[in-house]
């Protein structure tokens, strides 16, 4: 797995570091590892709880943050409503995507064959697109 693991990581430098933009908005901050891993920026909607949403001046500043960093995508995660990253995105004319905090496959994903790198590459492929 060492091998596996080192070019996972050499996938997401070459790839990350090549692209204009640093910020992801997420919903909430479940990313610190990765963004710290790879020179990102994560913007937390709520914090680390991914159930709480954010009050109206949280929401006015995430907005705000979208707009001066030209954001255009907001992420949520499989298993947490999509609703505030919509909304935040409705405001700024953004899309919304999934990032996936890895914290268990589901039983499609396991039965497509998924696991950790497949899912992983998956993030990347999101993060790529939302980068450039």
């Amino acid at each position: 797995y060492a091998a596996d693991f080192e070019a996972l990581d050499k996938e997401f430098k070459d790839t990350l570091s090549a692209l204009p933009k640093k910020d992801i908005i997420v919903s909430h901050e479940a990313f610190g590892y990765l963004c710290a891993a790879y020179g990102l920026n994560q913007i937390g909607i709520e914090g680390l709880s991914p159930d709480s949403e954010p009050d109206p001046a949280r929401m006015a500043e995430i907005i705000e943050f979208a707009k001066e960093h030209d954001v255009k995508v907001i992420f949520f995660e499989e298993l947490v409503s999509p609703k505030v990253a919509k909304t935040i995105a409705d405001n700024v004319g953004a899309e919304t995507a999934v990032l996936n905090p890895i914290e268990g496959l589901s039983d499609e994903q396991k039965a497509a064959g998924d696991d950790y790198f497949a899912v992983m590459r998956q993030n990347l492929k999101e993060l790529k697109a939302a980068l450039q």
